[in-house]
């Protein structure tokens, strides 16, 4: 059995079905959600009278993908335990590549992140300028309302329970396993564009969960965080960059900024 088109459609509509669930039970938000932001991010705002999202991938903190990514890892590890040796090496590759720092090549997520808590040390600290900065208010539900209008855009609570995120990824991985029956694929031996299609499929699915996730020590954040999202083949356009200290930061600018009135 090759790595057959078909059935990777079904995963990939499976999954899609997957996450749309898991988002409905998130709370509504609340009326009014906060930005912490510096002096020069305030500056940028006002000026352009927009609120720019950030490439996820450069986020001040990337370790809350390492956090939903390292527990994917640790339930495909146990479900493939008595698994053929391929599969076991299908795993140790796919690890390999993400510590090698491959996992932006599998899609594109731009994110803006605000927090139903208007006063938070952590948050001063962390992204408004160390305390110097300002905590923005917005009406959530008119940001919210511009911003949806396509079905790869979200608005969500961050969920800080890794309870949730261990059922949210044994389901994608269940019907990953399902649908392709990947044992039996991987022994019937694959192409490398194969064996490309089942590692960005299933990397895609794992990224779209674990950007509804952060570590419990995060929950006083309150975040709510807009998401707009592409695969891996599509690319966003008018792609513009930020400073930020050391470096650049990849923003998305066309239908995706948060229009201020």
């Amino acid at each position: 059995m090759r790595c057959n088109s078909e059935h990777l459609e079904k995963f990939k509509s499976e999954a899609r079905q997957i996450i749309a669930s898991f988002v409905e039970k998130l709370k509504e938000p609340p009326p009014i959600i906060y930005h912490y932001t510096s002096d020069v991010g305030l500056k940028g705002i006002l000026d352009t009278g927009e609120v720019w999202p950030t490439d996820i991938f450069n986020l001040n903190d990337p370790s809350e993908l390492r956090h939903g990514l390292s527990q994917a890892i640790d339930i495909l590890k146990g479900k493939l335990a008595n698994s053929p040796l391929q599969s076991k090496k299908f795993v140790g590759d796919l690890v390999t590549l993400f510590e090698q720092g491959g996992i932006p090549g599998f899609g594109h997520f731009f994110i803006c992140s605000f927090s139903a808590c208007g006063d938070d040390l952590g948050q001063w600290r962390a992204y408004g300028d160390d305390g110097r900065g300002y905590a923005l208010g917005f009406d959530a539900k008119v940001l919210e309302d511009g911003f949806i209008r396509s079905p790869n855009t979200e608005a969500f609570y961050i969920t800080y329970d890794d309870g949730k995120l261990d059922t949210l990824l044994d389901q994608i991985i269940e019907s990953y396993r399902g649908t392709l029956d990947i044992d039996l694929t991987l022994q019937s031996g694959v192409s490398v564009d194969e064996m490309a299609l089942l590692y960005t499929w299933l990397t895609v699915y794992l990224l779209r969960a674990a950007v509804f996730f952060k570590h419990g020590a995060y929950a006083n954040e309150k975040e709510y965080r807009f998401l707009e999202f592409y695969g891996a083949d599509v690319q966003p356009p008018d792609m513009k960059h930020r400073a930020r200290r050391y470096s650049l930061i990849s923003t998305y600018v066309s239908g995706f900024c948060l229009k201020l009135a």
